[in-house]
């Protein structure tokens, strides 16, 4: 089993290497497109030509696969212009050349019940002199095969699932394939079609929670020593949104041909294939933003900066990193998740990490997070900006989880010499900052104080520490403030 294996790969990676480049830049083409079917159901194909020099008649023929497919029906695609007619073969003439490049002929199949799992391929037909410009001069295509992939309703079939990522032009995106209803497959061979003119794909890369062995050329080879029933992302592809690229979706899409997928027992598998997208846009685009905190202490405070989602996301994770401060003006004594129900939730002082997990999505709005810092000694005043690295991922409709665009905005800590207790700032301490502190505790964003309002010192900033700066206001030997 091995050596067949082997062999089996070296042969899709011989066949890889001879294929460099389908046609030749600039060669009239006519593709037939593919699609999946089962018995019983009737399907349509489109006939595209590209690359299309001017032409203005041609007379195209058609072989495919009787033993599972009847062709009823040809038609010439709405818009057009010209005279067309059916019989055995699909004649086309118009009065002028046109070098109108897409879809051309729409072919309709009747897929037999007789019809088994597989691919029924289906491919044009033409003798020199069928295809001709308004000069009566012949005009040569290369033409390209097509299929319909006929699947049984009692084969389950796993699902291949393409990402969906926003970029601006230049950018570079990484856009996730995974996979889910697994059967357990041990080998696959993937290739990809997208929108060449917004994206070049510059590399794709397997997830290492797969495992195997992996290559890249132009197909996407995948092998292990057994069957896997893993599910996940299980490649990246990495794209350049190309600098012309048009504002709108980017459509990317896997393909494959029956015997691509296997599993150790050599048993063709079949995959539902959902496209997905890169969206390309003249300006970033988030899925979500958090944004830091803005406070006010006095050198020797401990002050605490909140990390907030400003709007109310669904996520399976978040996590926080890289935390950015002036290490020579305050210190990062502590960092607290501050939402519940998690199933992990962890800080790693000495990293400055921390990490939080859900078992499913979890609908997460207003404060997530807790930096406390403390200001140093002997300071001049200063604003010391506070940020950090944010990432949030969710599980979508396939229960596959990606990463969110996360937008962060920073906050800082306005480092002010003021008097101890003055927290409305009008540089006395007296029974109107017990006032302000006590309508702090009650609407903070509105009464904002410009310390830390912990005069009484348990750990807590609440009405206590109002009824306790009157006090000091009134007897401070009594009531030294924290």
């Amino acid at each position: 089993m091995a050596k067949r294996i082997t062999s089996v790969l070296l042969a899709i990676l011989m066949l890889m290497l001879m294929t460099t480049s389908a046609f030749a830049a600039g060669t009239p083409t006519a593709t037939v497109s593919s699609a999946s079917s089962a018995p019983g159901e009737t399907v349509t194909l489109n006939v595209a030509l590209s690359n299309n020099p001017g032409i203005n008649t041609f007379s195209f023929g058609f072989d495919y696969d009787t033993t599972r497919l009847n062709l009823t029906n040809v038609e010439l695609t709405s818009g057009i212009p010209g005279q067309f007619t059916y019989s055995k073969k699909a004649v086309w003439l118009n009065s002028s050349d046109i070098a109108t490049n897409g879809n051309f002929l729409v072919l309709t199949f009747d897929v037999l019940d007789s019809a088994a799992s597989g691919d029924a391929k289906v491919n044009l037909t033409y003798n020199a002199g069928d295809i001709a410009n308004y000069d009566e001069e012949d005009v040569n295509f290369q033409l390209v095969s097509g299929k319909v992939t006929v699947k049984n309703e009692d084969i389950e079939a796993g699902v291949i699932t393409v990402g969906t990522v926003t970029g601006m032009p230049g950018e570079t995106v990484s856009v996730p394939v995974s996979v889910t209803k697994n059967p357990g497959m041990n080998t696959f061979s993937l290739g990809f079609v997208y929108d060449t003119s917004r994206l070049e794909l510059l590399d794709v890369t397997v997830d290492e929670n797969l495992g195997g062995q992996f290559t890249y050329s132009k197909k996407a080879v995948w092998l292990n020593s057994k069957d896997t029933t893993y599910t996940g992302k299980i490649l990246d592809l990495t794209f350049k949104v190309l600098d012309t690229a048009l504002v709108g979706d980017a459509s990317v899409a896997v393909t494959y041909n029956t015997g691509d997928i296997s599993n150790y027992d050599e048993e063709d598998l079949y995959f539902d294939l959902v496209a997905g997208k890169v969206t390309v846009a003249l300006e970033e685009v988030f899925d979500t933003t958090v944004s830091l905190g803005k406070v006010t202490g006095r050198p020797g405070d401990s002050v605490n900066v909140y990390v907030s989602m400003d709007t109310a996301t669904d996520v399976k994770s978040l996590s926080i990193y890289d935390i950015a401060y002036d290490a020579d003006k305050m210190t990062l004594s502590k960092g607290e998740w501050v939402v519940g129900d998690s199933v992990i939730s962890d800080w790693n002082a000495s990293d400055e990490v921390g990490v939080v997990t859900y078992k499913q999505n979890t609908n997460i709005s207003g404060r997530v997070f807790l930096l406390t810092f403390d200001i140093k000694e002997d300071l001049e005043n200063a604003v010391v900006e506070i940020g950090c690295k944010f990432k949030a991922t969710a599980l979508d409709s396939n229960n596959v989880e990606k990463e969110l665009k996360v937008q962060v905005v920073n906050g800082n800590v306005n480092i002010l010499n003021i008097l101890r207790g003055d927290v409305n700032g009008d540089t006395f301490v007296d029974s109107n900052d017990a006032i302000h502190l006590l309508y702090h505790t009650l609407l903070p964003e509105r009464y904002e104080i410009n310390q830390n309002g912990d005069f009484d010192g348990d750990g807590y900033v609440n009405s206590n520490d109002a009824v306790y700066l009157l006090y000091f206001t009134v007897l401070p030997d009594r009531y030294p403030l924290a």
